[in-house]
């Protein structure tokens, strides 16, 4: 029987763009991937965004996965910034972070980029100007570094350009979160990311070198675009399931 894994989305990301992931996954798990409301029509935007009733939702479905079998909690990018606030029963075996976004610092881009970023967000916040630079050729050619021009149509069409910007703030906005847990920590990092400091992540995410937790680095970007199951499957396969249940001490098999 295969495990659950219950999967907190990433930022502008839905089901449809980590399809080759989750089948991927599925391979091995059991998957319970959680949109973020707002990046898919079947799960419309919070009406009080904030980062409180974001962690009260993925609470609720957690909690109605999780109540009677033991599960992983996953996430993959920004989703990692919700573990600390969420609180985990006694089913949890651990924690799977997929490319672990943990703040600020750990993002591959310099200091001017990371801040100018951060007011202007709150500027376009302010005078509610989301919806219009989302629109603009410069802000599209820009969503084209992370995906496809296909997958930028279903990101038009799919993501809350609102919840896009509060979390894009959210992420600029927090220095450094790292998860601190008893619970086993499987982290999955990228070397070469394209997003987040693959070196910083390996240095910070473990700095007393707690026995819970292993880093596996893999030379795998991040960004939606390059979430194929031809480059994917070298890291998300058996062997990896294998490692996962083994660090979790789980009797089951992939």
């Amino acid at each position: 029987m295969k495990v659950p894994l219950i999967l907190l989305s990433g930022e502008g990301v839905d089901r449809i763009l980590m399809k080759d992931v989750l089948l991927l996954l599925n391979k091995y798990f059991e998957v319970h991937y959680i949109e973020i409301p707002g990046f898919i029509d079947s799960v419309p935007p919070l009406q009080d965004l904030s980062y409180k009733e974001l962690v009260k939702y993925f609470q609720n479905e957690i909690d109605f996965v999780g109540k009677n079998k033991k599960y992983i909690l996953g996430s993959v990018s920004l989703g990692y910034l919700f573990l600390p606030g969420l609180k985990v029963n006694k089913n949890c075996v651990g924690y799977l972070p997929i490319f672990p976004c943990a703040g600020r610092d750990a993002l591959d881009a310099n200091f001017f980029i990371k801040y100018v970023g951060l007011y202007s967000i709150k500027l376009l916040e302010f005078l509610k100007l989301q919806d219009w630079v989302w629109n603009t050729t410069f802000f599209q050619k820009y969503l084209l570094y992370s995906v496809s021009s296909t997958q930028l149509k279903i990101v038009d069409k799919e993501i809350d350009h609102k919840t896009w910007f509060f979390l894009a703030k959210m992420v600029l906005g927090i220095k450094k979160q790292i998860l601190s847990s008893d619970l086993p920590i499987y982290y999955v990092v990228g070397v070469k990311d394209g997003v987040l400091k693959g070196q910083y992540l390996k240095d910070n995410l473990n700095k007393n070198n707690k026995p819970n937790i292993k880093i596996s680095m893999v030379n795998i970007s991040h960004l939606p675009k390059n979430f194929t199951t031809s480059k994917l499957s070298s890291v998300i396969n058996r062997k990896f399931s294998e490692e996962v249940i083994s660090f979790f001490k789980l009797k089951t098999k992939p």
